[in-house]
């Protein structure tokens, strides 16, 4: 609050605005591209693989999406707040520039968009065979270091919060494959 961006050369501001225009065609022109990808594809599937590609594709945009709104939304404040908390009493101030908040948020979307899609990849390597929900269940113990671990590479901030804002959901997310997964495993 009371904070402002700063541009350090003339261009800056028009940049940095042409690229969020570019990243939001982008993005909002995803439906389309994605449309006309299936009508290619579409005609080479069976009636079966259609179906678990249409599912694949819906599921793997909504836990796409989830994860940057939930990054965005939930763990950039938590962790932009502890940078601003930590320079109070010293006579730094923060005044970021537009360019690097700009890389900054689009990078974490995407790690967290990426992160979010954990549930997909492991139900897709159950139905190959690759992994079965024993293995799963038996490895716990070790996703639970694991996620801790990704989530304090991940995370914008080094305070805990910020890192059990992510390691939470990473826990929660794998707990919601292995359900599905089990499913998928008596379906069989």
């Amino acid at each position: 609050e009371g904070s402002h961006f700063i541009a350090t050369s003339p261009l800056e501001a028009w940049t940095t605005y042409l690229q969020v225009s570019l990243l939001s065609g982008f993005f909002l022109s995803l439906p389309v591209i994605f449309y006309q990808l299936w009508i290619f594809i579409a005609p080479g599937l069976y009636r079966n693989e259609k179906k678990i590609a249409l599912i694949f594709v819906i599921f793997s945009t909504l836990l796409f999406a989830g994860g940057g709104l939930f990054g965005y939304f939930v763990i950039f404040p938590v962790g932009f707040k502890f940078f601003v908390t930590a320079l109070e009493g010293t006579e730094i101030s923060l005044l970021p520039q537009m360019r690097d908040y700009l890389g900054f948020v689009t990078r974490m979307l995407l790690i967290f968009g990426l992160v979010f899609e954990t549930p997909l990849i492991l139900i897709l390597m159950a139905r190959l065979g690759i992994v079965s929900f024993r293995q799963l269940s038996a490895a716990r113990r070790y996703l639970v270091v694991f996620a801790f671990l990704i989530a304090g590479i991940l995370t914008p901030g080094p305070d805990v919060v910020s890192q059990l804002l992510l390691a939470l959901p990473l826990l929660g997310l794998y707990e919601i494959s292995l359900i599905a997964i089990r499913f998928i495993e008596k379906k069989k």
